[in-house]
């Protein structure tokens, strides 16, 4: 028969190799085992902290910037994210298409935010420039193009 300590001792190597596996979980996997409020809260705090590093990158510390998520009803058709900003109060909020609109794999959806993010902050950094219909087509493509290219950097995808 086991001493009390044999079986405190095996109880506790279940619990590591439980913790030890489950913290191996993708996130991927974990997506589809939360619910999607603790879904969408991951997603905001990862948007959140890829703003943070995005806006240090890009030399926009002197800004207030903040990400929220919006439903793609709220957002322009056949877009993923908008931004908004007052040059005088170096303000601006970002909007992200919300973690329950999304029909990508939990990681492949992060990877879209923070590149919703980057694009919105490109645009942040050329919102001195004259604006108008006639450059906004040129614009998007030069944007998506930048984006692309920091992220491909960042990821090492050079």
């Amino acid at each position: 028969m086991r001493s009390p300590c044999h079986v405190r001792i095996g109880c506790f190597l279940v619990l590591c190799t439980f913790v030890s596996a489950h913290a191996q979980t993708t996130t991927s996997d974990r997506s589809q085992t939360n619910p999607p409020a603790e879904t969408s809260q991951i997603a905001q705090q990862y948007a959140t902290e890829r703003l943070a590093l995005w806006q240090r990158r890009l030399k926009l510390e002197d800004w207030r910037i903040s990400v929220s998520p919006a439903r793609s009803s709220q957002l322009k058709p056949g877009t993923l994210g908008a931004i908004s900003w007052d040059k005088g109060k170096k303000t601006a909020t970002i909007w992200v298409l919300d973690p329950a609109d999304y029909q990508l794999p939990f990681r492949e959806m992060l990877d879209d935010m923070e590149l919703t993010v980057v694009h919105e902050l490109i645009h942040l950094e050329l919102a001195s420039l004259p604006r108008g219909q006639a450059s906004r087509s040129s614009e998007e493509h030069a944007v998506n193009g930048f984006a692309d290219a920091l992220l491909a950097l960042d990821r090492g995808k050079q």
